[in-house]
């Protein structure tokens, strides 16, 4: 957990010093995955960015262990008053940590997300996602033992569907 931490506030630190405007961070959470993430805007488009890093339970295993990451592009489709509909393009890699198999997975997603903020500031606010993700992954597991190496070919597949709810503080 530490590392994971440690890993997170580098990645904020290079990606303020990178983009510039810093727009507001986020924590969401699902049944398979829990993240940070770190958005900002775009200055001369009408679009967001966010970068995220997470824990997953997808694996065999069943806890959060897997490291998750990835960049989401966000464009906003329809805003009223403190409500904000958006759709988002997520692109990102899930890695696996158990001792079975290593299947280091990429994802690509389409996210819906609505945003609703609390106060008139627009500093904190309630962040619903609900998205359908691929990401597969063939893997090659080996068994050694006194009689012999066995191998066994197999897949990693995450769950497509994924809802998470989620609070943003803005900057």
């Amino acid at each position: 957990m530490k590392v994971f931490l440690t890993s997170a506030f580098c990645f904020f630190m290079l990606s303020a010093s990178l983009f510039g405007q810093q727009n507001g961070v986020s924590f969401k959470l699902s049944l398979h995955q829990a993240e940070i993430g770190y958005k900002y805007i775009f200055k001369k488009v009408p679009l967001e960015g966010e970068f995220y890093l997470g824990a997953g339970n997808q694996d065999i295993d069943g806890r959060f262990n897997d490291f998750v990451s990835g960049i989401r592009i966000i464009k906003p489709v329809f805003r009223y008053k403190r409500n904000l509909i958006s759709m988002m393009f997520n692109t990102g890699v899930y890695i696996p940590n158990n001792d079975y198999y290593n299947a280091v997975t990429p994802v690509f997603g389409l996210i819906a997300g609505y945003n609703r903020t609390f106060d008139k500031a627009g500093k904190h606010s309630l962040l619903i996602n609900a998205g359908y993700f691929l990401g597969q992954r063939y893997y090659l597991q080996e068994y050694k033992d006194n009689f012999g190496s066995y191998a066994t070919r197999d897949i990693f597949k995450i769950v497509p569907v994924n809802i998470a709810i989620g609070y943003g503080l803005n900057f």
